[in-house]
């Protein structure tokens, strides 16, 4: 037996324990390896991403704008610098008082401040930055600036935004921009938009909104702990948005706008050879700057409780009962019916008893024997009566459908409406009621439930002066990129045919002709000496009347007449044809015929400046 001193024991317990502690070292260096592989391999794209937001901001550089221009080349819109004042949620350490500062700096409520940050919480990741107040006046932009060290996180950007060059001019057409709203961010077109960004709301901004937007660039930006800026790293410049050019003409636009000054309706004046739309006036309108730099909630209420509707485009969403220009398109449904010849004369005494009814002319007296071109000429209600008597109304529907009414359009702007043509079917549809034979007097001279818009009119109009073609009207020609390329040009676009003969619109445009040059016309005191237009007057009752007043200025406002004057010009091979609706303006020949002369005269004598002729237009010596 072999004994083992005290010393050859103690030497074994010291070799396990170094065993023990080499394996638990070799342990922990393995774990920390597996970890360090761990971070720096398998996560390490992560990680440095990471490290890298909280170092570098990216900043998005909106791009600018495309510009619009008129159909010569001047520009209507543009755009101007603008200092918006943002805030980056990650890099205040107190956002209450955050907030409360910069309220009190741009006189902003708490309350709307912390809106804005709540609604751009997660899922925004907290480093984007919130617009506060957009377009900051210069004052504000100052107290910002010197007070930059007490705001860690909010910053000024300088962004852009549109510049209208004559106001109120083409409002409706040309549109505003305005913040987008959450439901528009959620929609899938504004996928790649953010919060605060500003998009095109109505007109063309919002219609060609994606060609005008461009592509915005970035900037790289080295922050410290405290997100103030200490280097610039790198920027993506931005692509420009593409620039419109318009069919209006701006000379046009103006006289248009002028001769509306203090009236409520529309104007709109097209190329009955294309569907050029050569200006187009919704009046009161809005000063789309407003929308620009952020519409108040004063403004905003100022606009909707308006009784006159200025945020409407009534030349397309407008719906009027045509009145007493109507009867063109009656007369050509009865050529077209052979119910009637040009020579065809129907007697007016001043009245049509009809049923337990009598329907009255405007002329007590009556007209006598009365052809197509006198009922025109003079307006004569009896012999509209007599017409619709034979045709009926769904004869007469079927041509008011054939020359583009009861439709849209199809021109390239939001929320145009399509007017109403009644019919037998319609009644039964809406109403599950028969026709009645005496509502269809009404309809024949554009009352009852016959609604239509100015561009419809305009454009059916047009078609009696260019042989029977119904163009699509639109109002931009082209668009071009920032190196000069067309990406889209618009060519005519022809709707159809009218029912209407070659033959019957010679004689409908006669007798509008008459209209003006004939004594017993009923515009003939908008007669021109340097030009020729065939148009038609209309008056068009806008209430069921309670009362009777003799002095029409006693009645109100919202209970008086609509004006109508529709015209072409010259009467043959037309180059403009102008509608005017003249909201409760009474009579057509007094209210909305001069706008119409204005705006042609205008016309003619621009075409003159161009050509340098001195020579009378349209044939008349």
């Amino acid at each position: 037996m072999v004994y083992l001193g005290d010393g050859d024991h103690e030497g074994r317990e010291l070799r396990n324990r170094f065993q023990y502690a080499f394996i638990v070292v070799v342990g922990v260096f393995t774990l920390i390896l597996f970890r360090l592989t761990y971070l720096q391999i398998i996560q390490g794209d992560t990680f440095r991403n990471l490290s890298e937001s909280n170092r570098v901001r990216i900043r998005v550089v909106t791009a600018p704008r495309g510009i619009i221009y008129d159909a010569k080349g001047r520009i209507l819109v543009d755009n101007r610098p603008a200092f918006d004042v943002k805030l980056i949620p990650e890099d205040v350490r107190d956002v209450a008082e955050a907030i409360a500062r910069v309220g009190r700096l741009l006189n902003l409520s708490e309350e709307e401040i912390a809106d804005r940050v709540a609604k751009a919480s997660p899922p925004a990741p907290p480093w984007r930055p919130v617009l506060i107040k957009g377009d900051v006046s210069r004052d504000e932009l100052a107290l910002v600036e010197t007070r930059k060290l007490d705001l860690p996180g909010v910053f000024v950007d300088v962004g852009q935004r549109r510049a209208y060059r004559y106001g109120k001019l083409a409002a409706h057409l040309l549109g505003y921009m305005g913040e987008i709203s959450e439901a528009e961010l959620k929609r899938p077109e504004y996928r790649d938009y953010r919060q605060g960004e500003f998009i095109g709301k109505v007109g063309v901004e919002r219609r060609y909104e994606t060609y005008l937007r461009g592509v915005h660039g970035q900037k790289h930006i080295e922050v410290d702990a405290a997100g103030r800026e200490v280097a610039f790293l790198r920027e993506i410049p931005p692509i420009p948005g593409k620039d419109l050019y318009l069919t209006i003409d701006l000379d046009l636009q103006l006289a248009a706008e002028e001769a509306m000054q203090g009236k409520s309706g529309a104007v709109i004046a097209i190329d009955p050879r294309n569907g050029d739309v050569l200006a187009m006036v919704s009046a009161p309108a809005f000063d789309p700057d407003v929308f620009a730099r952020g519409i108040t909630a004063a403004e905003w209420q100022a606009l909707t409780r308006d009784p006159r509707k200025p945020l409407n485009n009534k030349g397309i969403q407008g719906t009027y009962p045509p009145g007493s220009t109507w009867k063109a398109i009656v007369a050509a449904a009865g050529l077209h019916a052979k119910a009637i010849t040009p020579d065809t004369a129907l007697h007016c005494g001043g009245t049509f008893p009809f049923g337990r009814r009598v329907f009255r002319d405007w002329k007590l007296s009556g007209h006598g024997a009365v052809t197509l071109y006198d009922s025109l000429v003079q307006s004569c209600d009896v012999y509209y009566y007599r017409l619709g008597d034979k045709l009926g109304v769904d004869r007469i529907a079927e041509e008011a459908l054939g020359m583009g009414f009861g439709q849209l359009t199809g021109i390239e702007l939001e929320g145009e409406k399509p007017g109403l043509v009644p019919s037998t079917a319609w009644k039964q549809r809406r109403f599950k009621q028969p026709w009645f034979p005496g509502e269809t007097i009404s309809v024949a001279i554009g009352q009852g439930a016959t609604t239509v818009t100015p561009i419809q009119l305009v454009n059916a109009y047009a078609s009696l002066a260019n042989g029977g073609k119904l163009w699509r009207p639109h109002v931009v020609s082209r668009v071009v990129d920032i190196d000069g390329t067309v990406v889209y040009e618009r060519q005519p676009e022809l709707i159809g045919l009218t029912p209407t003969t070659p033959a019957a619109n010679r004689a409908i445009a006669r007798g509008l002709l008459g209209v003006l040059e004939d004594p017993k016309g009923t515009a003939h005191s908008q007669r021109s000496k340097d030009f020729r237009m065939a148009g038609k007057t209309g008056t068009a009752q806008a209430s069921s009347r309670l009362y009777s007043v003799k002095d029409e200025d006693k009645i109100p406002w919202h209970l008086r007449d609509h004006a109508w004057f529709v015209a072409f010009s010259p009467e043959v091979d037309a180059e403009i044809a102008v509608v005017t609706l003249a909201e409760h303006g009474g009579h057509g020949s007094s209210a909305a015929a001069p706008v119409v002369k204005a705006v042609i005269a205008r016309y003619w004598e621009l075409k003159r400046m161009r050509e340098n002729v001195q020579a009378p237009i349209g044939g008349r010596g």
